[in-house]
């Protein structure tokens, strides 16, 4: 598991969502992705994410487990023996987090936050600087975000 936190705007979704594209290849069973809107005033309940999770790994709706517990237990049992990675997005704290997190030795999770989750075990964290105008010059266009040639 990777975290990424820093201050709001230095791109952090951007940064993440790039390394998603550029591990594809690594983790052929799929990606799973989901906004947590932990800066809001409503954050995702995890129990949600879990029910979507789910229902994209090929649950069926009327098969969905009721309590978050028994979804965690799916959720992890489905992803024990897969290559998926799990992307979560703007996590308010550790606790919807923790969770979401797969339990697959092949599966990967990112995180973004603003803090630093540092209860997160196991987790290793990046840190973004801060750029400067010069320095967010030098930064190359992501792909897909090029202006065409006119």
């Amino acid at each position: 598991m990777l975290t990424i936190a820093d201050a709001p705007g230095v791109g952090k979704t951007a940064l993440m969502v790039h390394a998603a594209h550029l591990l594809r290849r690594r983790f052929p069973d799929g990606q799973l992705f989901a906004e947590l809107h932990g800066t809001r005033d409503r954050p995702r309940n995890p129990d949600e994410v879990l029910g979507h999770f789910l229902l994209a790994l090929g649950v069926a709706e009327h098969s969905l487990p009721r309590r978050t517990g028994e979804r965690v237990d799916r959720y992890r049992t489905l992803l024990a023996d897969r290559r998926v990675l799990v992307v979560l997005d703007d996590a308010a704290n550790e606790r919807p987090v923790r969770p979401l997190v797969p339990s697959g030795a092949r599966c990967a999770c990112l995180v973004t936050s603003r803090s630093r989750l540092a209860a997160l075990e196991g987790a290793r964290r990046l840190d973004l600087p801060e750029l400067d105008g010069v320095d967010s010059l030098r930064l190359p266009d992501p792909p897909g975000l090029r202006p065409s040639p006119a």
